[in-house]
């Protein structure tokens, strides 16, 4: 785990029972989003090959926790001459919309983000969580400790949260569609075997192979035609195959079953998941479109399926 805190100037005595001023936000800002920056440029340089890490973002100035104990007594006595953490509640650290990537570089190795703006952290932007976010394209997996109770500017707490929502869709999309290897409109693969199980006494494909129904029948014949070269299996008499959960074309044969109330029933825990598979390289790690901590597909796709059992009786009659 990489753990990178900020920090942000300070301030003197005085500054302590005055609210954070335009001029300190912008400099804090300024600072926070250039040390981000400067970071994701070393990070940048690591080997993508190398095991994935966490990286855990905070920030704070010296002069925030400075003697706060004897300051706590001393406000409890007095509020006024020491506003605490008060002192920059409506003030929040925001990373700059207009940072490009030759500014900001993208960052591969890190997978797991964590920021933390709340409690004894200075408040960070929700929004600039995305943005960070937007910069790591192969994060699957986020940590945000935010804070939505800015009770003494409502104004500002209804901005804060529509520009979160606004800037959501930067999170990187870390949904996998099983690949399409159709090449013609036809899986080439599946029309060969076709071929070659005719000359066969038994045909066995073992589970986890993704073929198409051209196994049984071509796939350029409808299903009330006869094929001008109708396939015919002679000496065949054993026939078992047990398909991918996938089609050559991309397209799942399983959804979630609605009934099914417990996705997580009988799954590995995310956390045993991401300690285990996030300490290899990339290079021997599992594939990307198997990366699900949650098997939730279990029911079967009537749509795509039918055509396999269809075709399959064609080629028995």
């Amino acid at each position: 785990m990489e753990e990178f805190q900020r920090i942000l100037e300070s301030y003197d005595v005085q500054a302590r029972a005055q609210w954070e001023t335009d001029e300190d936000r912008q400099q804090n800002n300024k600072i926070f989003t250039s040390t981000i920056c400067t970071l994701f440029k070393i990070l940048s340089s690591w080997p993508t090959d190398a095991a994935s890490i966490r990286l855990s973002i905070q920030a704070k100035s010296p002069s925030d926790s400075l003697d706060m104990k004897q300051r706590r007594k001393q406000a409890a006595r007095s509020r006024v001459d020491d506003l605490l953490y008060k002192r920059y509640e409506r003030s929040c650290l925001q990373f700059s919309r207009i940072t490009t990537d030759v500014e900001c570089l993208p960052v591969p190795i890190v997978t797991h983000l964590s920021i933390q703006g709340l409690g004894n952290e200075r408040l960070i932007e929700p929004a600039s969580t995305a943005v960070i976010a937007s910069k790591l394209p192969q994060l699957n997996r986020v940590e945000l400790l935010m804070r939505d109770g800015c009770k003494r500017d409502e104004r500002l707490r209804q901005q804060l949260r529509n520009d979160f929502a606004r800037n959501l869709y930067l999170f990187p999309a870390r949904y996998y569609d099983p690949l399409n290897v159709i090449e013609d409109g036809s899986d080439l693969l599946s029309s060969c075997l076709r071929d070659l199980s005719q000359r066969l006494e038994i045909l066995n494909i073992k589970e986890s192979t993704v073929l198409g129904p051209e196994l049984f029948w071509p796939s350029s014949s409808q299903e009330d035609t006869l094929p001008v070269n109708r396939p015919f299996w002679q000496n065949l008499r054993d026939v078992t195959v047990s398909y991918a959960p996938v089609t050559p074309s991309g397209k799942w044969l399983l959804e979630r079953d609605p009934e099914k109330t417990d996705p997580t029933e009988d799954n590995t825990d995310p956390e045993y998941y991401d300690t285990r598979e996030e300490q290899y390289p990339e290079s021997v790690r599992i594939p990307p479109e198997d990366r699900r901590s949650i098997y939730f597909r279990s029911k079967i796709i009537a749509s795509y399926a039918d055509r396999f059992y269809i075709l399959a009786a064609w080629a028995a009659l």
